[in-house]
């Protein structure tokens, strides 16, 4: 029995190496499937990282991962020696390193834009920040065919992408979230800004808007 216990340890522990390996191999793909332009180096990876996966063996995997973790390391000294263009200034004597982990960071960023979201976790989002925040009068709706009916009408006479409508405020200044459009990290970002470049610049002004002023108040979205 105490022999068998020990099999059944080492089996648990290699399905949890093989899920876990699948799992960073599956996010590394995703992240080369993600570039907006691929090089031989890339499409050699993948390869790679598909035939691993196929075969689903925990040695195969761990290989692999391991392969690229040496490469990744040997490319961020690379990089951090000859820091990449971050498209703005930086302050002067910032390291090689902070410039590549910046760098990295914009990456990942820009590819959790073009990946799916969950949109429960949206409308949990929403659900937080009202509950925190009773002043505010947010809202989660799935879609924009739930929005109110002035709202659904003013996207139709304004020839508005319903897909590009993150949120909406209506005329008594309730927020309305779309969030099959939204990503759980930019709710708080979406409704500040409709409640201050909404509601909040028609407070300050008080009407008194010239014709951009009063067409960006007016659209709600």
């Amino acid at each position: 029995m105490f022999f068998s216990a020990v099999g059944h340890g080492s089996l648990r522990n290699l399905e949890k190496r093989r899920i876990g390996s699948r799992s960073e191999l599956e996010a590394h793909k995703a992240g080369l499937l993600g570039k907006t332009e691929l090089d031989g180096s890339d499409y050699a990876d993948l390869n790679m990282i598909d035939k691993a996966l196929d075969a689903d063996d925990v040695g195969q995997l761990t290989q692999v991962l391991d392969i690229l973790g040496a490469r990744e390391a040997a490319r961020r000294t690379l990089a951090a020696e000859n820091p990449p263009d971050l498209g703005y200034e930086v302050a002067e004597g910032t390291d090689g390193e902070t410039i590549l982990a910046a760098k990295m960071a914009a990456d990942q960023q820009a590819l959790s834009n073009i990946l799916r979201h969950d949109p429960e976790k949206t409308a949990q989002t929403v659900a937080e920040l009202a509950f925190h925040f009773p002043a505010f009068r947010v809202y989660a709706v799935d879609t924009v065919a739930e929005l109110p009916q002035e709202g659904q009408r003013s996207l139709l006479a304004d020839g508005i992408d319903p897909f590009a409508v993150r949120a909406y405020t209506d005329k008594t200044n309730a927020v309305w979230v779309v969030t099959h459009n939204t990503r759980p990290s930019e709710v708080s970002k979406v409704v500040v800004h409709e409640i201050i470049g909404h509601h909040g610049l028609r407070a300050v002004f008080r009407g008194g808007f010239g014709a951009g002023g009063t067409a960006i108040t007016r659209r709600r979205f």
